[in-house]
């Protein structure tokens, strides 16, 4: 798959993350929608000539990695504190 064929759209999105089930589809068309926005307040009126660029593409794939894995590492990252806390709690009492 070619980046100037591209389409940022869900399908495309979803196969780049390699994610095959349909829990995070709404936060992926998010991250999608966001990422376009960022573009477009960054680029202003030259994000439509743009955004079929390869550099601009590649940057929004990789925003959107980056907000979807963030999230990931932000959700484990809340599960192991909690057992920790859980566990100090346990030692405490």
């Amino acid at each position: 798959m070619q980046v100037n064929s591209l389409k940022l759209n869900l399908k495309n999105i979803k196969k780049f993350l390699r994610v095959d089930h349909d829990f995070d589809d709404e936060i992926l068309n998010l991250y999608i929608s966001a990422a376009e926005e960022l573009a477009k307040n960054y680029l202003g009126e030259k994000f439509e000539s743009l955004k079929n660029n390869p550099l601009v593409k590649t940057a929004l794939i990789s925003h959107i990695k980056y907000l979807y894995e963030e999230d990931e590492d932000s959700m484990l990252m809340d599960n192991v504190i909690s057992e920790y806390r859980k566990h100090i709690q346990k030692k405490i009492y």
